[in-house]
């Protein structure tokens, strides 16, 4: 997987609703995809480990995981830019 795959994949699991029927990312819309995925590819080059947390097949986890490292992400996430 590259970033940028990744990074898509990632956005797309944020669009995604989690198994209580609730978005995985509230704050997102699919409008935001032009500036959430290059920022996060460039984040991704600089730390090529994210790429081992994104899991397509398990949405819910990753956004997850993700949350967890990143307070930023999570904000994002939550609360959109």
């Amino acid at each position: 997987m590259t970033c940028q795959t990744g990074c898509e994949a990632l956005f797309d699991c944020a669009l995604q609703n989690d198994s209580n029927g609730t978005q995985n990312c509230p704050g997102l819309q699919a409008s935001d995809e032009a500036l959430v995925v290059p920022g996060c590819v460039q984040q991704c080059e600089n730390q090529m480990a994210l790429l081992a947390f994104i899991d397509p097949s398990d949405c819910e986890g990753t956004i997850d995981a993700l949350s967890t490292l990143s307070a930023q992400f999570d904000d994002a996430c939550q609360n959109g830019f």
